[in-house]
Formats: structure tokens, sequence, C-alpha cells
């Protein structure tokens, strides 16, 4: 099968009518989106000295271009996806079945970083409730009175305009023990009781959301293709390079096993050979 190869620094120079220069970005290593952000005027000035220099209205292109090339927020994980292989009209490529098993995966990884960090900050707050509900006993009064000092929050005396508190005030509920005189305290509680439970409402979202991706990866075509490719390349190198005799393979192997990947033993040779006609 004839395949095409062709990367995203190629397209990109063949839209603006340069890809005749496309040979001295790849000799430098500029074959990706996120290596052409990171390019700079002076490796221009540096690729194309004499004798490739270039003309001056191309420089100026370029240099514009890649300015605004460098302004955009492009995730450098939907642009590394080199070499890219188009196959022929005559049918699909196993490595475009690779690369949609790698946006499976991807999506698996960026549901389970997801679920990873909602259980830090479920953590984090639990912690934090625990310490804010820690009971916290009450300070020993200042006298005999069972009045309690609006500042201090002492027992034994008030704070009124005739008789001043002289003590520092009250800096929370943790140094106190009194909720009703902190209502903060408690509103804080509460807060903290209602993220907790978005967070593990959130938490149950993702981790169904990955089980439906995992699950789907482990059945789907891309990814049989993907696992059971280099398992036929063992059995036998030499078909195996022809990449019709693969595909061809594979499609058996994947009706066989209901596009489930099986479990590799110890006779997988044997136990793949049996539904394999290699």
């Amino acid at each position: 099968m004839e395949t095409f190869s062709t990367t995203p620094t190629k397209t990109w120079l063949k839209a603006l009518n340069m890809d005749h220069i496309y040979d001295v970005f790849e000799r430098h290593g500029f074959t990706t989106v996120g290596s052409l952000k990171e390019m700079r005027d002076e490796d221009l000035q540096l690729m194309f000295s004499t004798p490739n220099k270039l003309k001056l209205g191309e420089q100026r292109v370029l240099e514009a271009r890649l300015c605004a090339l460098r302004k955009e927020n492009v995730p450098l994980h939907e642009t590394e996806t080199l070499p890219l292989e188009q196959a022929s009209n005559s049918g699909t490529s196993v490595d475009a079945h690779g690369r949609n098993s790698n946006i499976i995966a991807n999506k698996a990884a960026e549901f389970e970083v997801k679920n990873q960090d909602l259980s830090n900050k479920l953590e984090s707050l639990q912690e934090e409730l625990h310490l804010l509900q820690q009971p916290v006993k009450e300070l020993e009064p200042l006298g005999r009175s069972a009045t309690v000092c609006g500042n201090c929050h002492h027992k034994g005396h008030r704070n009124d305009a005739r008789h001043a508190c002289e003590y520092v005030s009250c800096v929370g509920f943790h140094y106190c023990g009194q909720k009703k005189l902190h209502p903060e305290h408690t509103q804080k509680v509460s807060d903290i009781k209602r993220q907790i439970k978005k967070l593990e409402k959130d938490i149950g979202k993702a981790k169904e959301s990955l089980k439906v991706v995992s699950e789907f990866e482990s059945k789907s075509e891309a990814y049989f293709f993907q696992e059971m490719t280099p398992r036929l390349k063992i059995l036998d190198w030499n078909r195996y390079q022809n990449k019709a005799n693969l595909f061809k393979d594979l499609r058996i192997l994947q009706t066989a096993f209901n596009c489930k990947v099986p479990t590799k033993s110890a006779d997988d040779k044997i136990f793949l050979k049996k539904r394999s006609p290699a």
C-alpha cells in the first residue's frame, strides 16, 4: 500500500506557497507545530544564510506568520502527531488505527488526571473539616460573673463603655471554643461540607467517565489493532512486514475474539496461530 508522508510544518509552508523550503526546516528539526512555536527570527537568519538565503518578502511573511503562531493557544498534544501517514484510496492503514488508539488513551489519561486532582482536593478539604470540628476547651474565667466578654470572650467580666476589656481580642473559635460567638466558623464548616459533597459527586462522574473510556478502549478496534500488531509480528516477522497481510489477519483475529484483546500467555504463539492463517 502506498503511503504519503507529511508533517504539520510541510502543510503550513504549503499554505504559504513556500513548501520548496521545507527541506531546510526538516534539516534543522522544525517539523512540528510545537517546534515552530519555539522558533525565533534569528533562527531563520541562521537557517537561511548563504547559499540558502530567503528573499526579503519570504522572510517577512515567515516572521509575521511565526509571530502569529506563537500567540495561538494550541495544546501541543494536538500537534505533536508526527509523522503522519495518509492511506491511499484502496483502504485504511494500520497506522491510522494506532493514532485513533492514542486519542482514546489520551482521553483516558485525561480522566485519570482529573480524578486524581479531584481526589486530592477532597482529601485536603476533609482534613480541613476535621481540624475545624476538633473540640476546643473554653477559656478560663477571669472573674466570678457568668457574663462573657464581647472582646476577649473570657467569662467573668464585660466589655462596655464604662469597663473596657483590657485583654487581647479573641482571634477565633479555636481560641475561645464558643461557636455562638463565631458564626463565621459555623458558616465555614457548612461551606466545606457543601464543597465536599460536590467533589464527591464530581469524582463519581469522573470515575464513571474513566470507566466508559477504559471499556471503550479495551473493546475498540483501534486498541485491538495496537495491542495485537506486535504479537502477530512475533509469530511471523517476515509475513507481517506486508501491511496487507497484517491488516487481513488482524481482521480475522478481531472477529474471532469479538474485538477483545486476549490475555497474553506463555503459549501465545500456539494460541494465536490456531486463529490466524499465519
